[in-house]
């Protein structure tokens, strides 16, 4: 198995689920301004989206990451702990330096707040990040209406906090690009 293949295929795809959180995330900030998401639902339906191609995208990167490695190949490539991916990827001194010195917020925010609604890691009837869930009332939620990330990062799509992490998003992409070409 060519490993370096692998790598370069699953950064392909990362770029892709990126780029396509990018123009959602743009969608969603042109709509919020012009108003055409009056009553919020637009912003969750996006929102929802939005949060799984970050995500995928992160997953990608770290599975790319794992695939240039050295080592024993006992991962699976369809692993979907993001937790776990981000300590294998962070093996690499130059994402470890980028997260821990130059984008700690990033880092937080895909450890502590994305990571959990994983649908691996949330559980069966947990909010989660792409299928509904009941709740100990037996009410039906879903992610297109009922995730708090939404709320918390995108009712204000000019969110300063929220800019901050897709902008590490972006720096990680281009920093995964050096490292293609450097390995």
């Amino acid at each position: 198995m060519n490993t370096q293949s692998i790598s370069n295929a699953f950064f392909q795809e990362a770029k892709e689920n990126f780029c396509a959180a990018k123009i959602l995330f743009g969608h969603l900030k042109e709509e919020k301004q012009t108003q055409m998401a009056n009553d919020d639902s637009i912003i969750h339906l996006r929102g929802s989206s939005l949060f799984v191609l970050l995500q995928m995208a992160v997953e990608k990167l770290c599975k790319a990451a794992y695939a240039r490695q050295k080592g024993d190949i006992k991962l699976p490539p369809f692993n979907h702990d993001l937790e776990l991916l981000m300590r294998i990827a962070m093996r690499n001194p130059s994402i470890k330096a980028f997260f821990e010195k130059s984008n700690p917020e990033t880092y937080a925010f895909l450890m502590k707040e994305l990571s959990p609604l994983q649908p691996s890691n949330a559980g069966r009837n947990s909010e989660n990040l792409e299928y509904p869930w009941i709740t100990p009332k037996n009410k039906v939620k879903y992610p297109a209406a009922d995730l708090k990330l939404i709320i918390k990062y995108l009712h204000d799509p000019y969110n300063r906090n929220f800019l901050k992490i897709m902008g590490g998003m972006e720096r990680f992409v281009l920093l995964f690009n050096k490292i293609m070409r450097v390995s």
